[in-house]
């Protein structure tokens, strides 16, 4: 789904029903699983993650695209594939890492074109990459883990703009239970920290983290539901987690 930001868009649409986006979605859940690889220093994990890709890639049907939709994606799928190879194929990490910067654009265009189904897409920029040519790169939430530098520099960089919102995800009984106690939790911190009682509120907190935990273990059967409430978990368990455990 993309964001309405009344603004000029790099690229026209492309149309592409559901069932497409879910195709093109695990694309793009491998595109995030290279991108947290090179963040950890990892080439035998993006390389792992490249294969994966490839083969997610090839299976993307374009019987229900027009036939316009069909030819944009084919142009898009074969370069999104050669970067997928040359990951796939390198011997050092810094090759990928540039290859990966190739891969981010086409993705990117991907995205800014077709959209996704479910999943939400952050940019993220380094001025300091590639000798400080800048480089961006593709995340599904904010928390940035920048690709090109890893462990050495593994929060350089900013998020410069969302590209694709999430949709909503049906949720069973547990579920809505589950997103009832977060509320809850956040009202009690709410009415704990009026009365000045840090005590109340940390033990609140903690309640909330485990109720986010407890929400992202009813998800849905379906690799993007559960991609969205694990981000959802992860990023109140860090805004918690930094004013009431510091």
């Amino acid at each position: 789904m993309l964001p309405s930001d009344g603004g000029k868009p790099l690229f026209p649409n492309a149309d592409a029903p559901e069932k497409f986006l879910t195709q093109s979605d695990k694309v793009l859940q491998t595109y995030f699983k290279i991108q947290k690889a090179l963040a950890g220093d990892s080439l035998d994990e993006a390389k792992s993650a490249a294969e994966d890709a490839a083969k997610q890639l090839s299976i993307v049907s374009v019987d229900t695209l027009s036939e316009s939709s069909s030819e944009i994606w084919k142009n898009l799928a074969k370069r999104i594939g050669s970067s997928f190879q040359s990951i796939g194929e390198a011997k050092e990490i810094e090759p990928a890492r540039t290859e990966f910067q190739k891969l981010t654009t086409t993705t990117d265009e991907m995205v800014r074109r077709f959209g996704t189904a479910h999943l939400p897409v952050y940019e993220h920029y380094c001025p300091m990459a590639f000798d400080n040519a800048g480089g961006t790169w593709l995340q599904p939430d904010e928390n940035l883990l920048n690709p090109y530098f890893g462990s050495s520099m593994l929060k350089c960089g900013e998020v410069r703009h969302q590209l694709a919102t999430a949709k909503s995800i049906p949720l069973k009984e547990a579920g809505n239970q589950a997103v009832k106690a977060i509320v809850n939790d956040y009202l009690a911190i709410q009415a704990a920290l009026t009365k000045d009682s840090l005590e109340e509120a940390v033990a609140h907190a903690n309640a909330l983290a485990s109720s986010a935990t407890t929400l992202a273990e009813t998800a849905p059967e379906t690799p993007d539901a559960a991609l969205q409430l694990k981000s959802l978990r992860l990023q109140i368990c860090r805004s918690i987690k930094k004013p009431f455990n510091s």
